[in-house]
């Protein structure tokens, strides 16, 4: 059947009306139109039960879903109860979960957009066909009845039956069919406000909490992670609807809708009076709620922040009792860490990924994790294996029909299949830890939905294009044990390029948007992730050591300093900018509208700082030298360089509470900038910033009031590029009795030092760099004091 010109007007008109709220994109969005139109069938029903179970082969951990059905707006009339498939759930001492997928919660309404699952998978207990939700979490509109509301990622109808059912009786051109007449969608009153006195000795109210900034699923991290909620009415024997309720990090929805039962795991104490509870993984950024017996409802005054947040893991115990654990990072490969496996099978229309332009995208991410955090993740030999499994290789694969499980669904651009596993001993689940993890990424050969523009970089994408890189970047997160995080986009006007992506682990992304560097809140979880706790793991034939980091360089300058220079900057004075390993911090940063002179806003992604005092003069200018992009192909991409924004400002000032810039410039080569008009015996501060998250090195050179004193050192290297192993340095003009060099690679890593100890006013020294392998190098020359006398890119041929 073909869209009706009515529906797409009244499609229009609800996306104008709700864009700016709901258009924040892991997920892609997907119309309503579309999740009507490959429907097998429509319902609309409550989750009664759920149990999950491997599959035949024992590879992948599956969950059946019981839905109770109330009305059929689409398909052929079917039982009143019928199973939903979900991937994912937790069998005995095993837990899977996946990233960026639909997860059901028992006694949630809603309406369903469903087909029978590809494979013809059958339930375990009643041998009936499974379904499949089409376009995974997107194809779940869950109800808030008290507000006649229905949402998903990236939807929302504020009036289910005058909005939603209209929509789909448009297209569908007839009208519901009646499977229970007892449900209706609209909540009666008392449902709505709620009764005044509460099952506890007063109305039931939330006086204060604490803390108010926490880390999700950090189990382990009491101080972090409990929250304790203080109150009246709560009632000391909660039961029936008696929940905490949080905003939920994997949708739009602000109202307080994941539920936490009063007999959850995660429920430490409840009284009258104070509840203590683990803020679970999924827990997102916003109000909470107090539900108690008879359902009256508190909701907090103000918003609970949730900084990061990691996964945690379900299991049942021999009691089958079931418990929550925070699972650890391992050393599963003996070098103190994970090692993943590129497939490079094409059989079931698979790619090799080895040969794809994905695999560059994906070693750009690792080693950003890697060299910003030090996550120890290594890449190994390539594997023919395609199939998901829970087994010890951490698989990279494109989705293919050897995967062994369905193909990804529309609106998913990639996926990670976390293991996860714990020892019992004396009945009770020790600390549980990640065994492993398999990422799948999109092929549009057998992946369900129409083909995407998606760049594999490194130049930035276009508009309705969305970047590898940061997906990628994204999915990793998840194999760092990161949950998602809520927070919403900033536009400052003009569409798509103004948009500022603050949270690297939200559960979407945006198209045009690239963030290839880590904020702060997934920067400091993946810190948190991979800090060995030295907890004990047991002995049942798992895993007995954490993850060893690896070591990493320092960045002084990714954030404003805490304290100003009082003396002058010297005439001369060299410094060295790296944005590649640079973040961003939402807390300390300017915001998206207080980097630009003009008030404009842009994306803040990663940045360094550097404050200074003029002294008596009233013009600084700056030479840029040895300005290099990592990749160096970058520096051919439209669009990339660096924003440079100085700040009248005595000390840093407040996270997003910057005064506007009184100097802005940008640049993407080698060259000068000169700042004029500034105060005397005055201090300033000097932000740099990656447009775009263009990732960079250079030298500043600060020379006050344009002025070199002195005669100037000069230094060549001679052949350049090296062909033979062999270079030589002349230096000129030499002011001191020995200088010190090194050799840096692309990354900043040193590979090669020494000393040059001078006789005479020019010399030339040779030095070998055989041991090096081909590429580009940066050749570091510093005085006697340690001040830098120059930079130099050398290049280096086999």
């Amino acid at each position: 059947m073909k869209y009706t010109k009515q529906l797409f007007v009244s499609i229009l008109l609800l996306l104008l009306a709700t864009a700016f709220s709901t258009a924040h994109a892991q997920l892609y969005k997907i119309e309503l139109a579309d999740k009507i139109k490959k429907a097998s069938h429509i319902v609309e029903g409550k989750v009664t039960e759920q149990y999950s179970f491997w599959n035949d082969e024992h590879t992948v951990i599956y969950t059946s879903n019981k839905i109770h059905v109330y009305k059929l707006f689409k398909g052929q009339v079917i039982d009143k109860e019928i199973e939903v498939l979900t991937l994912g759930g937790t069998v005995g001492n095993r837990c899977l979960k996946v990233s960026d997928v639909l997860q059901l919660d028992k006694g949630k309404t809603g309406m369903f957009f469903l087909y029978e699952h590809a494979g013809k998978l059958r339930s375990p207990q009643t041998k009936n066909i499974l379904f499949d939700v089409y376009s995974s979490s997107q194809g779940f509109l869950q109800y808030d009845k008290a507000r006649k509301k229905a949402f998903a990622p990236f939807a929302a109808y504020d009036n289910i039956q005058q909005t939603l059912y209209k929509l789909i009786s448009q297209y569908t051109g007839a009208r519901e069919k009646i499977i229970d007449n007892s449900f209706s969608n609209i909540a009666p009153r008392d449902e709505v406000t709620g009764p005044v006195i509460s099952n506890g000795t007063t109305a039931v109210a939330i006086t204060s909490f604490s803390p108010t900034t926490v880390h999700g699923g950090a189990i382990n991290d009491a101080t972090n992670n409990i929250l304790t909620i203080n109150g009246s009415g709560f009632g000391n024997n909660p039961s029936g609807s008696a929940a905490i309720n949080f905003k939920d990090a994997n949708n739009d929805n602000t109202t307080p809708d994941y539920e936490i039962a009063y007999n959850s795991p995660y429920i430490i104490s409840w009284t009258d009076t104070q509840i203590k509870l683990h803020v679970p993984d999924r827990a997102g950024t916003g109000k909470f709620s107090v539900v108690v017996t008879d359902g009256s409802t508190a909701t907090s005054a103000g918003p609970l922040e949730v900084f990061f947040s990691v996964i945690d893991a379900l299991f049942q115990n021999d009691n089958d009792d079931y418990v929550i654990k925070e699972p650890r990072l391992m050393n599963t490969n003996g070098s103190g860490g994970y090692t993943i496996f590129y497939s490079t099978s094409t059989a079931g229309k698979g790619i090799n990924f080895s040969q794809s332009p994905a695999k560059a995208a994906f070693e750009r991410a690792l080693a950003t994790w890697k060299e910003v955090a030090g996550v120890n993740i290594i890449s190994g030999n390539t594997t023919t294996y395609q199939k998901v499994a829970d087994d010890s290789l951490n698989l990279v694969v494109f989705d293919n029909t050897n995967s062994g499980v369905a193909h990804m669904a529309d609106g998913v651009l990639e996926s990670t299949f976390s293991w996860f596993s714990a020892c019992q001993q004396n009945g009770q689940i020790l600390i549980a830890q990640k065994t492993g993890f398999d990422i799948v990424l999109r092929n549009e050969a057998v992946s369900t939905g129409d083909e995407l523009s998606i760049e594999n970089g490194p130049c930035f994408p276009a508009q309705s294009s969305y970047d590898l890189e940061m997906i990628i970047l994204h999915e990793l997160g998840h194999a760092l044990n990161l949950s998602h995080i809520n927070d919403d986009f900033e536009n400052g006007g003009g569409g798509y390029v103004t948009v500022n992506p603050s949270k690297l682990m939200h559960y979407a992304i945006l198209d045009y948007v690239g963030r290839r560097s880590p904020d702060a809140s997934a920067y400091q979880g993946v810190l948190y992730d991979i800090t060995p706790q030295h907890n004990t793991y047991g002995n049942c034939g798992l895993y007995a050591q954490e993850m060893a980091p690896l070591s990493v360089t320092a960045l002084t300058t990714d954030e404003c300093p805490s304290s100003f220079p009082s003396s002058p900057i010297a005439a001369n004075t060299t410094l060295s900018f790296d944005l590649v390993h640079a973040t961003s911090n939402k807390l300390k940063d300017p915001s998206f509208r207080q980097v630009m002179c003009d008030g404009t806003g842009t994306s803040v992604t990663n940045n360094v700082y550097y404050a200074f005092s003029t002294g008596t003069e009233t013009e600084v200018k700056i030479d840029i030298s040895d300005y290099t992009t990592v990749p160096a192909e970058l520096s051919s991409c439209a669009g990339q360089g660096i924003r440079l924004a100085l700040y009248d400002v005595q000390t840093c000032p407040e996270g997003q509470s910057y005064p506007s810039p009184v100097f802005c410039q940008a640049f993407n080569t080698d060259g000068k900038i000169n700042i004029t008009g500034l105060e005397k015996n005055h201090k300033y501060l000097l932000y740099f910033d990656g447009i775009r998250n263009t990732k960079a090195t250079f030298y500043a050179t600060f020379n006050a009031n344009g002025s070199n004193p002195g005669i100037e050192t000069t230094v060549s290297v001679t052949p350049n590029p090296v062909m033979n192993g062999s270079a030589n340095i002349t230096i000129t003009n030499t002011t001191g009795a020995y200088y010190q060099y090194g050799l840096f690679d692309a990354m900043g890593r040193q590979v090669l030092t020494g000393r040059l100890d001078v006789t005479s006013p020019t010399q030339t020294f040779s030095i070998t760099i055989k041991n090096a392998s081909a590429g580009v190098y940066f050749l570091r020359i510093t005085d006697e004091k340690g001040k830098t006398v120059i930079k130099k890119k050398v290049i280096k041929y086999n």
